[in-house]
């Protein structure tokens, strides 16, 4: 009798661990259930927040956009009064003001009477006739 109790202990013993492992499977199962049930309002929820970085990111471009304008139209008038004060043409303007990332400046001048305004580059204007035109000022 003794050891029919001692199989069955055994028995019992392996069917409590079969019982716990399985136990463990279903809570692990009834997890991923739940991940996936709730993961497509999660997906809403990222969604929604990169919408509203979005939106944010482009109000602040925008109101960036706005006063870089208003500075370079500052800029522009003071730089032109300062060319004409020497008898000289000049103009400062926005390159690619619609795309953000190319945004750049364009500074255009003329050092000469019958010319129109240029962009300000090495190849156009010589530094001779800059320093000419400024003593002869």
């Amino acid at each position: 009798m003794t050891a029919d109790k001692i199989r069955e202990i055994r028995v019992n013993e392996r069917s409590i661990a079969e019982f716990e492992e399985r136990e463990r499977k279903i809570a692990s199962l009834e997890m991923e259930c739940a991940e996936l049930k709730w993961a497509p309002r999660v997906g809403v929820r990222r969604r929604k927040q990169q919408e509203e970085l979005s939106t944010d990111i482009k109000a602040k471009e925008d109101m960036f956009m706005e006063t870089l304008k208003r500075l370079v139209g500052k800029l522009d008038t003071n730089f032109s009064l300062f060319m004409r004060n020497i008898k000289c043409k000049g103009r400062v303007e926005l390159t690619n003001p619609d795309n953000f990332t190319q945004i750049g400046l364009d500074i255009k001048v003329s050092f000469r009477d019958n010319q129109e305004v240029q962009s300000l580059n090495g190849q156009v204007q010589s530094g001779g006739v800059r320093v000419e035109r400024a003593c002869h000022a």
